[in-house]
């Protein structure tokens, strides 16, 4: 056979599996974003569908669009449908992107069923169609890896993020949701920048949209702009291209904006008050050795004593009293960071506490999943797709400090990738998971120094972010990184 005829027929075998690799690779991608749209629609749309009970704070968007529900089934059971009428309109005055869906999602119920009711579906629809472009470019993304990696990160991913835990939270009012699929789309598109030096600018507007509906979600998550501000400044000098170079410049200068608006303009001062009243009061006091030492460096006079262990949505609070919850909060803002400075140990005391028993649980236990229309007894939790969260919570329970091991892994193994790895594209993703480890970190510290109230709710994005680092790690195993690293093979 002629040395050309052997080329040519070689060159027809390689682009004829080239062109089968392609051909699975869009299938595979098929088959997983149908089952994940099927596992959705099973839990939103389809009788008996979930969502999460009301625990009085949705009336921060539903009061923007005038919608309202029976305010006893709060806790009990998960409601569905909404009055719509100009009576129920109320504006707490808290400002977040989660009005952006609802929104949307407001808008096209009134256009199919009109203006007298609205179904929580229609966000719902809103909240998956977000999921599953997500999902999407991540199964993109993975195209680069062999087939086995491919669909065991892909099938890890779906897994867990599919949970009761994380879905049920689509139809709800809740701003971690949308804190959740913002986290995941800016994750996802940030390892789309770090694998092409010159990535379209469609991922940069998605990354860009994700990171604004990230900061402004909620004030504590609007603390972290500093993570993707940076990461937008380093992808783009990697890019060594000058548009793209002032397009990070003013993409970090807006999120950090956002994020002191969001944290000092946005939240209300008596929001604020709030949460700290519940802090000192149900917490630092409330499990102080010596309360009465405590409140005299907490700069309260001794009287407050009498408030240790009561909410402050209790009969007769001094909450009620707008004077003194400002006069309060204009005392404690200040003397409560001093406090945790000089006494660590209780800082450390206080997170271990924590740790132990609100860390434990992935899924917030008082909010009911069902609707009572449904035959549910009050408080019921789906049990559907929870295999990730029960085995989770069955961890936690057993070993709570696993949480600790946990992290030390994954930021020494990737912190050993950054540093001596000669691949840049190694080191980008690194980098996303020590940035993604560190605002879990920082997330949760957040979560329970600063609340007292429903604390293990306030940790579902801490809970969302370690199993980000789960994925990382089981993507780095996979692609045996840290053999090639750490052995040099």
């Amino acid at each position: 056979m002629a040395p050309t005829e052997t080329f040519n027929r070689s060159g027809s075998w390689a682009k004829t599996i080239l062109a089968e690799v392609g051909r699975s690779a869009v299938w595979v991608d098929v088959v997983l974003v149908s089952l994940l749209a099927l596992i959705l629609t099973l839990q939103l749309f389809i009788p008996p569908f979930i969502g999460l009970a009301d625990n009085g704070d949705f009336p921060k968007i539903t009061g923007l669009f005038c919608l309202n529900k029976d305010g006893r089934q709060n806790f009990r059971y998960f409601v569905s449908n909404y009055a719509y009428s100009q009576r129920y309109c109320y504006d707490r005055g808290l400002r977040f992107s989660g009005v952006v869906p609802a929104a949307a999602a407001f808008h096209f119920s009134r256009l199919i069923r009109g203006a007298t009711q609205f179904d929580i579906r229609y966000l719902g629809m809103c909240y998956a169609i977000g999921f599953l472009v997500a999902f999407y470019l991540l199964l993109v993304y993975l195209r680069r890896y062999p087939l086995l990696v491919r669909v065991s990160l892909a099938a890890l991913t779906l897994w867990i993020f599919s949970d009761v835990a994380y879905v049920s939270y689509f139809n709800s009012f809740y701003s971690d949701t949308i804190a959740l699929l913002s986290l995941l789309l800016m994750v996802v598109t940030a390892l789309h920048i770090v694998a092409n030096k010159q990535p379209r600018w469609i991922v940069w507007t998605l990354f860009t949209a994700a990171c604004v509906l990230f900061v402004t979600s909620k004030a504590q998550h609007g603390l972290w702009a500093v993570f993707p501000a940076v990461f937008a400044v380093w992808s783009a000098m990697r890019s060594q291209s000058r548009s793209l170079n002032i397009y990070s410049w003013v993409l970090s200068a807006v999120l950090l904006s956002a994020s002191v608006g969001e944290f000092f303009i946005g939240t209300p001062k008596w929001y604020k008050a709030t949460a700290l009243y519940s802090l000192i009061f149900l917490k630092v006091l409330r499990y102080s050795p010596a309360p009465e030492r405590d409140i005299q460096a907490l700069g309260l006079p001794a009287t407050e004593l009498q408030n240790v262990g009561l909410t402050p949505w209790r009969p007769h609070s001094p909450v009620a009293d707008e004077k003194w919850l400002f006069r309060f909060y204009s005392v404690a803002s200040r003397s409560l960071p001093r406090f945790y400075l000089y006494h660590p140990q209780r800082v450390w005391k206080l997170l271990m506490q924590d740790l132990r028993t609100h860390g434990t649980q992935i899924r917030f236990r008082e909010l009911a999943n069902f609707r009572q229309e449904d035959g549910y007894p009050p408080g019921t939790l789906a049990t559907r797709f929870s295999s990730w969260s029960s085995f989770r919570t069955a961890l936690l329970s057993a070993w709570p400090s696993i949480l600790l091991v946990w992290y030390a892994l994954v930021v020494g193994l990737f912190m050993v990738i950054l540093v001596r790895t000669p691949d840049s594209f190694s080191r980008g993703v690194s980098a996303i998971c020590l940035g993604v480890a560190g605002m879990a970190i920082l997330e949760y510290c957040f979560a329970s120094l600063t609340d007292a109230l429903q604390t293990e709710r306030h940790l579902f994005l801490f809970h969302a972010m370690t199993d980000v680092t789960v994925c990382f790690a089981a993507g780095a195993l996979l692609t045996a990184a840290p053999r090639q690293v750490l052995f040099g093979r």
